[in-house]
Parts: structure tokens; sequence; C-alpha cells
């Protein structure tokens, strides 16, 4: 797995590369610099939709357990930096969230439970995000009409699949397939084995109106989240409008996700904002500096994070060291 990843990852860096040159670094990072102060603007506006991701999964804890919305925050917060920071698979950004919750006092399979069912909401309510982008492309008349084929069938694939995630030991079997690699080990230690966690899992589902609401609160995060693309643009001097944002952002993300195995979807990401941008009429040079804004914030929200999460393990070894 660790060799594969670091494959994906050089493949990303070359694409990455081939896409700033064939633009013309010095164009590029122009580009970039018309953000100026912009650029604070777009990080602080990310706390938006993180906000709104954590009261999702925040929303699945039943409320003996529920964490107060500072510490939701704070372990969405360094799962996504993680994520997307780290030369890792993203079983090790769900990892550190499971850890962290059962440091905040919630038992591990019930945290492994929260982040599982959480992870699969997330790319529920991702296929419906992308989808509305690909609907609205076509309403403005740019998208052909393979949307209306190609859309639909797509959602009702993903829907049955996801109904067939919810059958009785399902996530078992999964779990226990994650446990026979070097990070799975982990995994099962930390949840408290394969069998817990699908107890818990299918415990989760009853609470329909838990999983209800937590899917419209990463609805609303996913659409939020527009607004950066949004701003980005904007400060750019490229403005688009609120529906041009909207299709840029979610078609952006499904390439991004699509290339999960990329870490952090370097050059992926790049090359969503190139092909998808052009397609509303936006100019390569200025995609690609959009894509670096996201870099920039990603970098500036994600490495205090992984500070403090290094700072809160250091804490906890010398806690154990003394004792």
């Amino acid at each position: 797995m660790k060799l594969l990843t670091a494959v994906f990852l050089a493949g990303g860096v070359a694409l990455f590369a081939w896409l700033i040159a064939r633009q013309g670094l010095t164009d590029v990072l122009d580009a970039a610099a018309a953000a100026g102060w912009g650029i604070l603007a777009i990080t602080l506006f990310h706390i938006v939709p993180l906000t709104l991701d954590a009261v999702a999964w925040r929303r699945l804890l039943k409320h003996e357990w529920r964490l107060s919305l500072a510490a939701a925050i704070r372990i969405r917060w360094l799962g996504e930096s993680v994520n997307g920071l780290l030369p890792a698979a993203q079983i090790v950004s769900e990892l550190v969230r499971v850890r962290l919750a059962v440091l905040a006092g919630i038992p591990g399979s019930v945290a492994g439970a929260v982040v599982t069912v959480d992870l699969t909401l997330g790319v529920f309510s991702q296929v419906i995000f992308t989808l509305s982008g690909l609907l609205i492309l076509y309403a403005l008349g740019i998208g052909g009409s393979v949307v209306l084929v190609v859309g639909p069938v797509a959602f009702a694939v993903l829907f049955v699949l996801f109904l067939a995630f919810q059958k009785a030991g399902m996530f078992g079997r999964i779990t226990k397939l994650i446990g026979r690699s070097n990070d799975g080990s982990t995994w099962l230690k930390v949840i408290a084995g394969a069998d817990a966690l699908d107890a818990e899992i299918k415990a989760l589902y009853r609470r329909r109106g838990a999983v209800f609401s937590s899917l419209i609160w990463k609805l609303g995060s996913w659409t939020i989240g527009a607004g950066e693309v949004w701003l980005g643009l904007y400060f750019l001097g490229h403005p688009v409008t609120v529906l041009e944002a909207f299709v840029l952002e979610s078609l952006t993300q499904a390439v991004r996700s699509a290339a999960f195995i990329v870490p952090g979807g370097l050059g992926v990401q790049e090359g969503g904002f190139v092909l998808i941008g052009t397609t509303i009429g936006i100019a390569p040079e200025t995609a690609l500096a959009m894509s670096l804004l996201k870099r920039v914030r990603e970098l500036a929200v994600g490495i205090p994070a992984l500070i403090l999460w290094k700072m809160i393990e250091g804490r906890r070894l010398l806690r154990r060291r003394q004792a």
C-alpha cells in the first residue's frame, strides 16, 4: 500500500509540474498573486463549511457521547488536514479521527461507527452535489445531453450500493479486509473489533432522524463550500456567477475524490480546474491560479492542525511515560 501510494504521489507531482509548465510558471504565479489579501478571506471562509461538516458528524453521536461543537470542529479539522497534507492513504485520516474521538472519551466501537457512517454519508452527499453541478451545467447550455443519461444512472447505481452497505455483516467483512493491511491492525485495535463496529453501525443506521439530519448538514457544507471558488475567482479578477462557482466546485471535487488514491489529489485537482474551468470560460492560467489558492488555503489551515495533532500525541506520550 505504501509503495502504491508513493507511485501515485509521484504521478500526481508529475502531472502538477506538467500543467504548471504548460501554462507558464510566471503567468500562473502572476495570476495567483493578483488575489492579494483575498487569500486570507478564502482561508477564513473555509471555517464555515468545516463547521457545517463537523455539525454533520456530531449529529450522529448519541447525547451521552455528543462532544461539544468546538471539540467536533477540532477533530474534523485535524482529520481533514491529515488527509490533505500528508502523503498517506485516506484510511490514515479516518484513523486519526477515530483516535481523537476515543481520546475525547467516546468508546472505540462508537467512534469507529460514527466515522464510518460519516464517511459513507459524505460520499453519498457528494454524489448529490456532483449531479446537481452536472444538471446546472446542462441548464446553462454548456453540458451535453449525456449529462441527463449518465447522471441518473450513476446516481441509481451509487444509491443501490449505499443501501447495500447498510445490510447486516457488510461492514464487518469490510473491516476484516482492512484488518489485513498494515494500518488495519491499528484500526481493529482502536474500534474493539469488526463485530463491535458492525453492531454499532447497524444501530446507528436505525436512528434515521440522526442520519438524515447529518446528510442535510453535509449537503449544506458542500454547497457553502462553493463560496470559496466564488471568492477566489472574484479576487483573481475573474468574477463568476454563483451557479458557475457551484459547477466548478462540485465537478472539481468529484474529480479529486475519484482519484482518492493520489495523496491530496495533487495534480488531479489542478487538471480538474483547468478542464472544467475552460468549459465555463475561465482561462487555463486563472483556473490553475484558483487551484493554487486552494492549496495555499490547505497549507494555512492544515499546518497549524498538524502541529496541534503532534502536540496532543506528544502530551499523551509524556503522561504515559510519567505514569
